[in-house]
């Protein structure tokens, strides 16, 4: 009797795993059948529901204060001050400028924009991949990308990584359409997006290269296109070519910018492919060796895994060349490396990943590689939003505790790269100076002379490829970073309060008294501009700012 009864009972266990297991391919079956409109609206809401939670949450960082210096001041002073650092062009600042004038300079208000790009690429990226041959690529790629925790990072910044990444991957999409299909109109998208890409970032201008050297390598079929690509491209160039022409003719040529840049390494390039997967944070665990198998397994078999050669080669190309012109101009030139600004090749990066991943021939470890892959970046983006990853220093907090304790007489200096994000915190509430490298001891000590005590805030300085900002606290003290940290290591019976925040330092200064007769009497040293001179009040002066290009 029992027999018969456990007889029973495994027959109905079989028959209702088989049931379940016949519903899940028949889900399977319908969600693959969808429409195309159903997937993208599922993913663009996906990816906004990775994006756009607690945006303001977190402070700004020094290269967003840029951007809101760039977007409060007069248009003859800002246009002056990016003709004048030489590095920068004026298309997202222009646009910024206009959408603060409607929604405001909040924190939430200056990274939307980025956050709207950011989805807009995730659908670029789907009609990307979908004229691969191989609809599944598009729906996978739309997918990590919008999971995608490096570029859920950008996107949640208001700078313009987001928009150039969005038009350098519509540019691409733009040529592999003329390049197949013609038609005018088609060369035409080409050339508006591309011109307006190179309005965005200099760096976009890779993409041109990009495109050229793929007609090159497929000149057999696409040597017809040959010509009208040189003409659309000739086009698109010129407001960039006029607007750098401009910048020198201003003010001449004084080398490349940027020497804030760290040298790359052999290990550079690695770091940036697991920057570009998970993100990355310096803490290289068996956890992460898990979430980076399945980038590497689909980067070892997405080179030929696309049969449609223009596609494919466009893949090859787009995604080697950003990296590899940084890594040898940063010996040749002078160090350009960095991980935001080679951004514009990571969709390239996702799809070649992708097509390897969908290529593979044993449906189960497809779709388990598959699914680690979307569920590691996912873990990881949900680090992001908690703020438990990647957070960036902590210049609201430390302006927070300057605000809270300070006195009549107190003032701010600040090192010249935080003087922007500074002063958006501290909103005209005690005066603020500009240090300069050159003479920080004497403006600190005459300073301290003067008031009796004064604040000093400044970030780490040093350099990486691969993070935004900095992530964890430093000591303040190492003489060998940078002036300030010589002078407070000679000083530090002065530090009467100290804060060590996220990626910056604060300190209360005192006087000693020693020496301060001789400096009264001593002529007053340069080397600050405050906030009452600046320019931040009038509108009369903006000074260079090169940082983060």
């Amino acid at each position: 009797m029992h027999a018969r009864i456990i007889a029973g009972n495994r027959t109905k266990v079989k028959y209702l795993i088989w049931g379940a297991a016949v519903r899940y391919r028949s889900l399977g079956t319908w969600l693959w059948s969808a429409p195309t409109s159903v997937w993208l609206v599922v993913v663009l809401l996906l990816a906004l529901a990775a994006r756009l939670p607690a945006l303001g949450q977190h402070g700004l960082w020094i290269d967003e204060g840029n951007t809101y210096i760039r977007s409060i001041l007069s248009l003859d002073l800002v246009l002056e001050n990016l003709l004048m650092v030489r590095n920068q062009v004026p298309l997202y600042y222009l646009l910024m400028r206009l959408w603060t004038a409607l929604l405001g300079t909040s924190e939430f208000a200056l990274r939307l924009p980025s956050t709207w790009c950011a989805v807009v690429n995730v659908a670029l990226i789907y009609r990307l991949g979908s004229i691969s041959g191989r609809r599944r690529v598009g729906v996978w790629a739309a997918l990590a990308m919008a999971l995608n925790p490096f570029l859920v990072r950008l996107a949640r910044e208001a700078r313009m990584y987001t928009m150039a990444i969005s038009l350098s991957t519509g540019a691409m999409w733009c040529f592999l359409l003329a390049v197949r299909k013609g038609g005018w109109w088609r060369w035409a998208a080409l050339t508006v997006v591309s011109g307006m890409s190179y309005l965005t970032h200099y760096v976009t201008l890779v993409v041109g290269l990009v495109q050229f050297l793929v007609l090159l390598v497929t000149f057999r079929t696409t040597y017809l296109s040959l010509r009208k690509w040189i003409i659309a491209q000739a086009v698109a160039a010129l407001p960039a070519a006029g607007w750098l022409a401009l910048s020198m003719f201003s003010y001449g040529y004084t080398g490349i910018v940027g020497t804030w840049i760290p040298m790359p390494s052999l290990l550079t390039p690695p770091k940036s492919l697991w920057n570009f997967s998970l993100g990355y944070d310096g803490q290289f665990t068996p956890w992460t060796v898990l979430g980076l198998l399945p980038f590497a397994v689909g980067l070892a078999g997405g080179i030929w895994s696309v049969s449609e050669r223009l596609w494919r080669w466009s893949m090859i190309v787009w995604f080697a060349l950003p990296p590899l012109m940084g890594f040898v101009l940063s010996f040749v030139l002078r160090p350009c490396y960095l991980d935001r600004y080679l951004s514009i090749c990571v969709p390239a990066y996702l799809l070649w990943v992708v097509a390897g991943l969908t290529a593979l021939s044993k449906a189960t470890v497809r779709n388990v590689l598959g699914m680690l892959l979307l569920g590691a970046m996912a873990v990881s983006t949900l680090g992001i939003l908690q703020g438990r990853r990647l957070p960036g220093a902590d210049w609201r907090g430390a302006v927070e505790q300057v605000l809270e304790g300070v006195e009549n007489g107190d003032r701010l200096f600040v090192d010249a790269k935080g003087f922007y994000v500074t002063f958006y915190y501290a909103d005209h509430a005690l005066p603020i100076e500009r240090l300069d490298m050159a003479s920080v001891g004497p403006v600190l000590e005459e300073a301290l002379c003067q008031e009796g005590r004064v604040w000093l805030l400044y970030r780490d300085p040093a350099e990486t490829c691969h993070v935004f900002d900095r992530v964890r606290t430093f000591d303040p003290y190492t003489a060998e970073r940078s002036e300030i940290g010589r002078w407070l290591a000679d000083h530090a019976g002065q530090v009467r309060h100290e804060s060590f925040l996220n990626g910056v330092y604060l300190a209360l200064l005192e006087s000693s008294g020693c020496g301060c007769d001789i400096l009264r009497e001593s002529r007053r040293y340069p080397g600050t501009s405050n906030v009452e001179g600046s320019g931040l009040e009038n509108g009369s002066v903006l000074e260079p700012c090169s940082c983060g290009g």
